[in-house]
C-alpha cells in the first residue's frame, strides 16, 4: 500500500478508481492499479477555497466551489456563483410570507404582494436548478399565510393591485390572480405553498411528492373560529425523470406479527375474485398465491409513506423558524449519496447543514443575516461527522480484489 500525500496518481488506464472516503478532515482517494495489484490510497485535506474532490467512480467531478462551509450573502447572487450541476441535494425552508422581520434589507417575506413572494422565490429556484446535478433533488419546506389587518403594503382587501414586476413573472404569466381578482380578502389563507408548486412547475421541475410534516406537538394557537394548523409541506423535485434515489436507506421495519401474518398461506383468501378472459373465477389456490406473492413485505423494509410524523424540537437560541433536524433525516438519507454535498439557500440556524454533516455528507448554506450565520458554525463546530476506520475500509476493499 502507497500513501501519497500530494497529487492523485496519474491518469493509467491500468489504475482504477475505487471509491472517495471523507473522514473529519480528510480525504481519501483509494485506488487499485490491475498490474501490479497495489493499492494506492491519495489522503488530503480539501481547503474549503479550492477544488474539491466529491463522489466516486464515474461519478467522480472535481468541482471549483467551497464546501463545508456556511457564507454570509444574498442567496441569489451566492447561488450564480456556484458551478452548474455540482450540488447532489438541495433542501432548504425559506421565510414564510408576511411572517417576520429577520432584521436585514433585502430579506425574503416581506413583499408589499404575495405575488412578488412568489416571483422572488421562482427567481431563486429557476437558478438552483442550474447548479443541481441532473441526478439531485430539491427538498422545499414551505408555510402558508393567512391575509389580515397585519398584512405589510399598500394592498387593501377586494381592490386589484397592480405589481409592476408582473411582466417578470416565469412565462409572462399572473395566473389569474391580479386583475379583477378578489384573492386579497381578510382571513382568507393564500395557498402560497400551492402557487409555489405549480410555478416551479411551470419552470420544468417534476413535482415527485407532496410529503406532509405532521407537528404532532403542534403550537397552540387562539383562533376561534377555524382548527389549528398541525402540518406544512414538503415537497419533492427533480428535474429529470431519472435520479439518485435509495428508498432502501429510509425503509420502516415490519414488525414480526405483522410478517406472520402476511407469510400465512392463507393471506388474501376471500378478499378479491381474479376472472380469465372468459370471466370465469380462477381457482381458491389461484388467488391465494396472488395475494401471497403480491403483498408479501419487502425484508428491508416498508415504503415510510408520505406524511412524516416529525416533532417540534426546543431551540435555545436568538432564531425565530427552526424545523427540527430530524425532519432532514429521509430527504438526505434517499436523496443524497455519501459524500454528496447537501445545499440549504436560506441556512438560518444551521439545521439543515448539521443533519448533512451528522449523515456524513458535505455542506453549503448561506445566509443574509451574519447573526445566523455566526449561530450556524457554532452548532456545526459541535457536530461529530460518523468516523468509521480507514485502515477497516482498506482491508475489506483488497479482499474484494483477491476474491
Amino acid at each position: 500500500m502507497v500513501i501519497a500525500p500530494s497529487p492523485p496518481p496519474p491518469a493509467d488506464s491500468n489504475i482504477n478508481i475505487l471509491c472517495i472516503w471523507i473522514e473529519g478532515a480528510h480525504t481519501y482517494e483509494i485506488y487499485f492499479h490491475l498490474t501490479t495489484s497495489t493499492l494506492l490510497v491519495n489522503c488530503y485535506n480539501p481547503p474549503c477555497a479550492c477544488s474539491s474532490v466529491i463522489g466516486e467512480g464515474s461519478n467522480r467531478i472535481v468541482c471549483d466551489m467551497p464546501v463545508d462551509v456556511n457564507v454570509h450573502s444574498e442567496c441569489l447572487s451566492f447561488i450564480q456563483s456556484l458551478s452548474t450541476g455540482s450540488v447532489d441535494l438541495v433542501m432548504t425552508p425559506p421565510p414564510y410570507w408576511n411572517l417576520r422581520d429577520y432584521g436585514v434589507d433585502g430579506q425574503i417575506g416581506l413583499e408589499c404582494h404575495p405575488l412578488e413572494y412568489i416571483h422572488r422565490l421562482s427567481c431563486t429556484f429557476h437558478e438552483i436548478k442550474r447548479v443541481l446535478k441532473n441526478s439531485g433533488s430539491f427538498y422545499l419546506n414551505i408555510g402558508d399565510s393567512y391575509f389580515g389587518s397585519n398584512t405589510r403594503g399598500p394592498q387593501k382587501e377586494g381592490k386589484a393591485i397592480k405589481w409592476p414586476g408582473l411582466q417578470t413573472m416565469p412565462n409572462n404569466r399572473d395566473w389569474g390572480l391580479i386583475s379583477d381578482s378578489k384573492w386579497l380578502q381578510h382571513k382568507q389563507l393564500l395557498g402560497i405553498p400551492e402557487r409555489v408548486m405549480i410555478a416551479m412547475q411551470e419552470d420544468g421541475w417534476i413535482l415527485r411528492n407532496k410529503n406532509v410534516w405532521w407537528k404532532r406537538n403542534h403550537l397552540p394557537s387562539s383562533v376561534m373560529d377555524r382548527l389549528t394548523s398541525a402540518y406544512e409541506y414538503v415537497y419533492h423535485f427533480v428535474k429529470s425523470r431519472r435520479y439518485y434515489y435509495d428508498l432502501d436507506a429510509i425503509r420502516v421495519p415490519i414488525k414480526q406479527s405483522t410478517r406472520e401474518r402476511m407469510e400465512c398461506s392463507g393471506y388474501g383468501k376471500g378478499k378479491a375474485q381474479l376472472y380469465l378472459s372468459s370471466g370465469q373465477p380462477k381457482r381458491d389456490s389461484d388467488i391465494i398465491r396472488h395475494f401471497a406473492r403480491r403483498k408479501l413485505p419487502n425484508p428491508k423494509g416498508a415504503n415510510p409513506g408520505d406524511v412524516w410524523d416529525v416533532t417540534l424540537k426546543p431551540f435555545h437560541g436568538p432564531h425565530f423558524a427552526i424545523y427540527p433536524p430530524d425532519l432532514c433525516i429521509k430527504p438526505i438519507l434517499s436523496s443524497c449519496p455519501p459524500g454528496g454535498i447537501v445545499f440549504d439557500p436560506f441556512s438560518g440556524s444551521g439545521t439543515t447543514l448539521c443533519a448533512a454533516k451528522a449523515l456524513g455528507r458535505r455542506y453549503l448554506g448561506c445566509d443574509l443575516n451574519p447573526n445566523y450565520v455566526e449561530m450556524a458554525m457554532a452548532r456545526l463546530e459541535r457536530v461529530k461527522p460518523p468516523t468509521a476506520p480507514i485502515r477497516r475500509l482498506i482491508d475489506g476493499l483488497v479482499a474484494v480484489k483477491r476474491i
